[in-house]
């Protein structure tokens, strides 16, 4: 008990904590490391100095409020460390065990720490979302920049079903399905999917407006504007289809939110209804597809079986690239 009391006095000093934290997010947001024993050894450490100086706080019934996020995220985070991701490396011998268990040893501190900030007092989130938003405008205007000066203005429309040739070799993609984005401290070809990911994460600030009075808080409501502006740029300079899905999901919800709080407020709770029912959807779907992509275990037969089913969880061309990434999990061995 004195151990726990000496500790307990170190509440006091929770908003340098605080501020360490919004560091380590704007780090880990600017994606300035491609290292998972890095980002995984932030995490550890963030969330031990969290819990170290906020003990006072903290509860075994609080954590249990959050079990419901860290048990798919569990699962995320176990499939990406035996998953695909490493067996390329495995065949080759070149993959590090540290890797392995920083993946999930990174993202599940993430979820913690997460949550301890919520109970600080002197935390605000309302400045970690203007920190990361902030490093994820950075890293947009970059990729942005390197796209535009390699290819040019709207290039995934001029050179479309174009290909580039590396030392008298065709590539593998076509020009429309390429990019640039900055990986660490270098810049490194990925299809348009991974750039698409940045420009589109920054428009979903879009959706913060409807929560801030302009009246009130107007500094902020221009700060989520400007993000939104850098977001929609990057999308509308390189255009793509997934791209423009993305844009309209965003408007939507942003419209959706608007109208709910505006005019129909008394429709707020059954909303939140429908989105526990979305999110379990989504986990149940999730699993399926994991389950379906083991062939030992017999459910792709069934799918397969099915045309509907098929067409949905097999053939499905979009669905076809996570297919890849969860098919025949496979024990990895260390020997």
């Amino acid at each position: 008990m004195l151990e726990f009391k000496r500790l307990s006095k170190l509440h006091k000093y929770g908003m340098a904590i605080s501020f360490l934290a919004m560091e380590i997010f704007a780090l880990m947001a600017f994606s300035f490391g491609d290292n998972f024993i890095l980002y995984g050894s932030l995490s550890l450490a963030l969330m031990a100095l969290l819990i170290l100086f906020n003990i006072k706080q903290l509860s075994v019934d609080g954590f249990s409020s959050i079990a419901y996020i860290l048990l798919p995220l569990f699962l995320f985070t176990v499939i990406c460390a035996i998953g695909y991701y490493f067996r390329p490396h495995q065949m080759i011998g070149n993959y590090k065990i540290g890797d392995l268990l920083f993946i999930p040893l990174g993202l599940l501190p993430l979820c913690v720490s997460g949550y301890i900030l919520s109970i600080d007092k002197s935390f605000k989130p309302s400045i970690l979302l203007i920190v990361i938003f902030s490093s994820l405008g950075l890293i947009t205007l970059i990729n942005l920049f390197a796209n535009i000066v390699n290819f040019g203005f709207f290039y995934t429309l001029i050179y479309k079903g174009y290909h580039m040739y590396y030392g008298g070799v065709i590539s593998n993609v076509p020009v429309e399905d390429m990019a640039y984005t900055l990986e660490g401290f270098k810049f490194i070809e990925v299809n348009m999917v991974h750039y698409v990911m940045y420009p589109a994460l920054l428009f979903s600030s879009l959706i913060g407006l409807p929560f801030i009075n302009p009246k009130e808080n107007k500094k902020m409501f221009i700060i989520y504007i400007v993000f939104a502006l850098i977001g929609l740029l990057a999308l509308v300079f390189v255009p793509s289809l997934l791209g423009l899905v993305c844009g309209i999901v965003v408007i939507l919800i942003t419209v959706i939110i608007y109208l709910l709080r505006r005019f129909y407020p008394q429709l707020a709770k059954p909303s939140k209804i429908v989105i526990y029912v979305l999110f379990i959807l989504g986990i149940l779907l999730f699993l399926f597809m994991f389950l379906n992509n083991q062939s030992k275990l017999g459910f792709n037969r069934f799918t397969s079986s099915n045309s509907l089913l098929n067409k949905i969880f097999n053939t499905n061309k979009y669905v076809s690239k996570y297919n890849v990434v969860m098919s025949d999990i496979k024990r990895i061995s260390f020997i």
